[in-house]
């Protein structure tokens, strides 16, 4: 596997491809060049497109090879053209977007750069970064894979500030996007002491400033900012009289990995990931954080099928979202889709027992979703997901609620600073449209939904395109600008809307909304913006959407009302309002913030025989301490207590209980507390109760 674009990209595919009828020098030219420009400057995008249509189109050679090129949005004004595979004749070379992909993914041969590799590998708190190479190497060699070669030229990691020198105490150090915990190693490392680290991408939005290049930015920052990058031959360093001190140890080169245990073993499709049970354990503890919040507000677990007739999601998307799923006939013949996401199935579920249920229905549930998507950081192929729904009532109480819920999670999850919700209200927008004189609101929304995206002429031309004049436009312009935190701008929105019945009603409805956001204590992270659309076709009244307030990731997840889609499904109008949590961006979120639950497993007791001979009184004992609820693991395969001491530790145990044959005698076993070491003997008699106290 090779990175997917970039100078990595070029190197590894000009070694795999050598002697290859593909060319990797042309690669370089549309993936690299011509693309990265295309996707930053729009120059060239739709000539980048057919090219890379063309090439997937007659990507077989003589020889058979095949080539697949793809692209994938990285923030920039389009998305980039990317490498996705070649099919040689002897071999499949693969793309990844994060090295963890290649390794994890069980490739045979992967090629990264070392600053890459510590990127992921830092998000084990216990990894103590060295020197690059060596990190790197011996952290490969955990996962069974061996440096077996280095390319390209050396990238030095630096600290750089403006005028020529480098601050020993700045007050900000700025670290691109993509390396926040490597930069922020690297800065504890560079400088005495540091107040705050952020992004560049953060810095220059933070204070309205252009963004072309990092270097740029720091010369135009004041002196007591500094920042942390990389330097290569060519480097621009210099051109802006930049001070650069390199950081020892932090250079970085493309790493070439090998490894046999792996290469004629049947691995995991490419968007589907083997989770063990050290890494699983960090995603049990926010997934359950989740569903206890769930809980709290009383929603009810339900349980639904991962596959659904494929009707189900033709009846409400069409065929487009088809071309995602994945879909087939069952022996049957019936045509069957994998569950791609789980509004219909509750629709569904909700029309078949429409008679039985009472209002409100308060659903949530926890599952894994299927999707043939472009695989990209944050989206992948399979998916867990946690859908929270209140079906059955039409009020502001319920929107509310959905939103105090969600708002609740990230309060739990210790990151309730960092995330805003951003509101709107469709029958809102549409009101305000209308009294405007624009008839054709579906259209103007679908504008006002790239609103973001787009400078101001270009949004008044969008605008123009589908058929609103230039004062309208104006208005429109306006009023979609009102944005800001939810108590204090319904004031303004009631000042500013168009004073007509429709709008009125909304007003008011939002201005309810947001009464009761506060009662629930929520306000405070709850910002109205007009300009907030989603779904076109699918929310009725309230959409809404979680961000990183810190703007350096994408949406964490979104929801909203859902009048009439239960609708579709049967001849009951049930009106529904909720969202669907998606696990990925909040995990990367509490990442970042240094609050991701850690990668490992825990045990509350471990209980170690000394010989066979006890064996049946440590099973008893264990059976004893798991009646009251603990985790307890006991030996099963005979080992010597040096290596059951081994394990305990392994394994996170808080308390070993060594049983032997001497203290048996005397109606007691050894207590080990394995974070001190330190030992006591405790009666049987009280045993249980001791332990729990201990652990309480």
């Amino acid at each position: 596997m090779v990175p997917e674009k970039g100078r990595n990209a070029y190197t590894a595919l000009r070694r795999e491809l050598d002697g290859e009828p593909l060319e990797a020098a042309w690669l370089r030219e549309v993936i690299d060049e011509r693309g990265k420009r295309a996707a930053k400057t729009g120059a060239g995008y739709e000539d980048v497109r057919e090219q890379v249509a063309f090439v997937n189109d007659i990507s077989t050679t003589a020889d058979g090879s095949t080539l697949q090129l793809g692209f994938r949005d990285y923030g920039r004004l389009n998305p980039r053209p990317v490498f996705e595979a070649a099919e040689l004749t002897t071999r499949r070379v693969e793309g990844y977007e994060s090295p963890a992909d290649a390794y994890r993914g069980g490739a045979s041969r992967f090629y990264a750069g070392y600053d890459e590799l510590l990127e992921g590998l830092l998000a084990d708190d216990d990894r103590r970064l060295g020197g690059f190479e060596e990190t790197v190497t011996a952290a490969m060699e955990t996962y069974g894979y061996e440096r077996v070669d280095a390319l390209g030229d050396p990238v030095q990691w630096a600290a750089m500030a403006r005028e020529g020198s480098v601050p020993a105490r700045p007050t900000t150090v700025l670290v691109p996007s993509g390396f926040e915990r490597l930069g922020q190693a690297l800065a504890r490392r560079a400088f005495e002491r540091v107040e705050r680290v952020g992004t560049y991408a953060s810095y220059a939005q933070r204070r309205d400033v252009p963004f072309e290049d990092e270097e740029q930015l720091l010369a135009d920052a004041p002196e007591s900012v500094a920042g942390i990058y990389m330097t290569v031959s060519g480097s621009t360093a210099a051109e802006y009289g930049l001070g650069v001190e390199p950081v020892e140890g932090g250079v970085s080169r493309l790493g070439v990995f090998e490894t046999d245990s792996m290469t004629d073993e049947i691995t995991s499709l490419k968007g589907f990931y083997d989770r063990y049970a050290d890494e699983f354990a960090s995603w049990r503890q926010v997934i359950d954080t989740v569903e206890s919040t769930a809980r709290e507000f009383g929603f009810r677990e339900v349980n639904t099928p991962a596959v659904e007739r494929t009707e189900l999601y033709r009846v409400k998307s069409g065929e487009e979202l088809l071309d995602q799923t994945y879909s087939f006939d069952d022996r049957g013949d019936r045509e069957v889709t994998l569950t791609p996401e789980q509004t219909p199935t509750r629709a569904r579920m909700v029309q078949s027992r429409r008679q039985a249920l009472s209002t409100p229905i308060k659903w949530f549930d926890t599952s894994k979703r299927w999707r043939y998507e472009q695989v990209q950081k944050g989206r992948d192929r399979e998916f867990f997901q946690t859908d929270i729904d209140i079906f059955g009532v039409e009020s502001v109480a319920a929107d509310a609620e959905i939103v105090a819920c969600a708002a609740r999670i990230y309060e739990k999850l210790g990151v309730r600073d960092r995330v805003d919700f951003l509101l709107n209200d469709r029958r809102l927008l549409e009101a305000m449209l209308r009294a405007e004189g624009v008839d054709n609101t579906t259209q103007v929304m679908q504008v006002i939904d790239d609103k973001e995206k787009l400078t101001r002429p270009e949004f008044h031309e969008a605008l123009a395109n589908v058929g609103v004049d230039r004062e309208a436009a104006e208005r429109v312009d306006e009023l979609t600008s009102i944005s800001g935190p939810i108590t204090e701008t319904v004031e303004e929105l009631a000042e500013r809307a168009p004073d007509d019945e429709a709008t009125r009603e909304a007003v008011e409805r939002i201005e309810g909304l947001a009464d009761r956001l506060g009662a629930y204590g929520v306000a405070d992270v709850c910002r109205l913006d007009l300009s907030i659309v989603r779904g076109l076709a699918y929310y009725t009244g309230l959409v809404f959407e979680a961000f990183d307030s810190e703007g350096e990731l994408r949406a964490l997840f979104g929801g909203g009302r859902y009048d009439d889609l239960v609708g579709l499904f049967g001849d009951r109008e049930v009106p529904a309002v909720g969202f669907a949590f998606g696990y990925s961006p909040t995990r990367e979120l509490l990442q970042r913030e240094g609050k991701l639950p850690p990668e490992t497993v825990t045990t509350d007791v471990y209980v170690a025989p000394v010989s066979e001979s006890v064996a049946p009184e440590a099973v008893d004992i264990a059976g004893d301490l798991r009646a009251t609820g603990l985790t307890v693991e006991t030996d099963l395969t005979g080992r010597g207590l040096g290596d059951q001491l081994s394990y305990a530790d392994g394994i996170a145990a808080s308390l070993t209980l060594i049983v032997g044959e001497r203290d048996l005698a005397n109606d007691e076993v050894t207590v080990r507390d394995m974070a001190t070491g330190d030992e006591r003997q405790v009666a049987l008699s009280v045993l249980t109760e001791t332990v729990v106290d201990d652990l309480a």
